[in-house]
């Protein structure tokens, strides 16, 4: 049922006992006229792709989602979560999953009795004794979503196995930075945000990659800005996402954080209107069904312009998805329109200036501040001077360490103040 959420290519081949796709066709069975029927889906992958790069050792959505890039096979990272919880669901016997974070491994066999290709197939329905162990649906390792091969059944013994427990705790990740005011994660933001309790921030204040097509340091270099830091890209990880997948990951991303904020809490959210194939593309688009409370301009007082079919683009925006109790602090509520010139004199390809996170926090109630992109942690600078508390997540581990050590500076810079 979750076809629709997950981007994905169902594969179901019947094989009834005795045909030719089983292997077990008895003699005088007539010969099959046609291949057995496959189903698929547009733009999906059957499940066994995801056995593939499964191993027994645990692995969160980013590193699967990377196995699978690897071998050629783009898939978004909320389709490689809601996937993963399909056949957690489906084959409690061969994976096992935990929840904070939330992350997946395969069973390890027991005793010496290994098959030589894993199997991975649907439970098996008990409505009758004959039917117990036939198996209807089989997705096998390896196979090409249209062969026609013989495949290997359930064995009796492993349909006779008790269901094992299909989740366990596994070690949270831990903060690589913690103070009294401030947490620092190096990590997926995702699998941080995942282990997070529900209502635990009151404020997330963010810019997310833009998904400008580039590669990462040492790959293809961005021609766009052949001047400009961001023409190399970002240190470790692509911004280069098919678009579909960017607005699915992005709105996983987006419901994850409605999930952490307070009652009276709002998100924040720096991006930008586009011009893709000569149509407007903006950040409301990337939006799923979070309540858009007000959209604020930034106005950066310039820009570049490489295309003479439209304007100079020269602002930004703000999304601002709030709870439905989230109010201003009385006379702090700032103007619709920001005008503050761009960050210059950071080593980030892609900051913010601090004044853009403090506008909106200063504005606020907020006690505690989330940033999932934390970045050089402009954020975090930010809600130290607003005296609030910071809870700061970034992928990359240099830009974490910087981050680090640019909020220690800033919090013995406020405490000798």
């Amino acid at each position: 049922e979750n076809d629709q959420n997950m981007g994905q290519f169902s594969v179901e081949i019947y094989a009834p006992p005795g045909s030719a796709l089983s292997g077990n066709q008895q003699h005088g069975d007539p010969e099959p006229t046609h291949p057995p029927k496959v189903r698929t889906r547009k733009n999906a992958f059957p499940d066994h792709v995801f056995f593939n790069v499964l191993s027994t050792e645990w692995m969160g959505a980013a590193k699967l989602r990377e196995a699978l890039v690897s071998q050629g096979i783009t898939v978004a990272e909320g389709s490689v979560y809601n996937r993963m919880r399909k056949l957690v669901a489906e084959c409690p016997e061969e994976i096992e999953a935990t929840v904070k974070p939330e992350r997946w491994r395969l069973r390890a066999p027991c005793g010496n009795d290994k098959p030589k290709e894993r199997v991975a197939n649907k439970q098996v329905s008990k409505k009758s004794e004959a039917t117990e162990n036939k198996p209807s649906l089989a997705l096998v390792k390896n196979a090409h979503p249209d062969a026609t091969s013989s495949v290997e059944p359930l064995r009796r013994d492993q349909a006779a196995m008790p269901p094992a427990k299909s989740v366990v705790e596994a070690k949270p990740i831990v903060p690589i930075s913690k103070t009294s005011q401030t947490e620092i994660y190096h990590g997926d933001c995702l699998d941080v945000m995942k282990q997070m309790a529900s209502k635990s921030v009151d404020l997330i204040v963010t810019s997310p990659p833009y998904n400008l097509g580039l590669k990462r340091r040492g790959g293809m270099k961005n021609t766009l800005w052949p001047n400009a830091k961001l023409a190399n890209g970002y240190r470790s990880y692509d911004d280069a996402m098919p678009h579909d997948e960017y607005v699915e990951w992005l709105g996983v991303v987006l419901n994850e954080g409605w999930r952490l904020l307070s009652d009276d809490g709002a998100i924040f959210m720096n991006h930008k209107p586009r011009i893709q194939k000569g149509k407007l593309w903006t950040p409301l688009d990337l939006n799923l069904d979070l309540p858009v409370r007000q959209i604020v301009i930034w106005d950066r007082g310039s820009g570049m312009n490489f295309n003479p079919t439209f304007c100079t683009p020269s602002h930004e925006w703000i999304v601002i998805y709030a709870k439905p109790k989230f109010r201003f602090a009385k006379g702090k509520a700032p103007r619709d329109v920001w005008h503050v010139p761009p960050e210059h004199k950071n080593d980030h390809p892609a900051p913010f200036p601090v004044e853009l996170p403090f506008t909106a926090i200063e504005s606020t109630h907020a006690k505690v501040v989330l940033d999932p992109f934390m970045g050089s942690g402009t954020t975090g600078v930010a809600a130290l001077r607003c005296g609030r508390k910071f809870i700061g997540i970034e992928l990359d581990e240099q830009y974490a360490a910087n981050a680090v050590a640019r909020i220690h500076a800033e919090s013995r810079l406020k405490d000798a103040a």
